[in-house]
């Protein structure tokens, strides 16, 4: 096996580690400082729900990063692909562990494009990169806490006005408005192991000859 491909089978596995560090402290932060469930049951679910949303729901993001943004990559030579992977993966670790032992959350699919646009640039020049498809994901990362921050506004007030206020509404009322929210986490549920069943795998670009 060519020696830049173990290199960076080994930085995967370093970027794995790198990212449990930060982006899943993001996520599972919350049930830590509420206490709300054991911190090993944490560290369980929290594994868990990593695998199975990286095998089972990340073909498009991956599609996404492998071929979308830089254009034309799998007609580059192979060794040229190899060293501008290495390069991204050896980026990306460095800057998230160095984010984590700053205690500074970031995201880990951010520090990947910037990665890859850096390598791109300098490997194959201005011209190769998918702006487009750029523009649109940069885009994303502006609007998108803009929306959590509306969807989650809006959960806390429903809940807190139909589940917590004993003085103005019935109980028989709370109880249908929590069995309202009950049902909107189990259609949730429902979608994604629908896209567990009938999952597409990331199909893998033909290189050129």
């Amino acid at each position: 096996m060519d020696v830049w491909v173990i290199l960076t089978l080994i930085l995967s596995f370093m970027m794995a580690f790198s990212i449990g560090s930060n982006d899943a402290a993001n996520g599972l932060g919350t049930s830590y400082g509420t206490k709300a469930i054991p911190m090993r049951a944490i560290i369980f679910n929290g594994a868990l729900a990593e695998f199975v949303g990286a095998m089972f729901c990340s073909d498009k993001v991956a599609t996404t990063l492998s071929t979308d943004i830089i254009k034309d990559l799998t007609s580059l030579p192979e060794d040229f692909q190899k060293k501008m992977m290495f390069s991204v993966c050896l980026c990306s670790f460095v800057f998230i562990m160095t984010s984590s032992f700053s205690g500074m959350p970031i995201s880990g699919t951010h520090t990947v494009v910037g990665a890859l646009l850096g390598a791109g640039i300098i490997a194959t020049g201005y011209d190769s990169l998918n702006w487009k498809q750029l523009g649109t994901i940069l885009l994303s990362w502006f609007v998108s806490p803009l929306i959590s921050a509306v969807i989650s506004f809006s959960l806390m007030i429903m809940v807190s006005k139909l589940t917590m206020n004993t003085r103005s509404l019935s109980f028989r009322f709370r109880l249908l408005s929590q069995q309202f929210i009950t049902q909107l986490s189990f259609m949730m549920l429902t979608y994604l192991i629908d896209k567990l069943i009938n999952h597409k795998t990331i199909s893998e670009p033909q290189s050129s000859q």
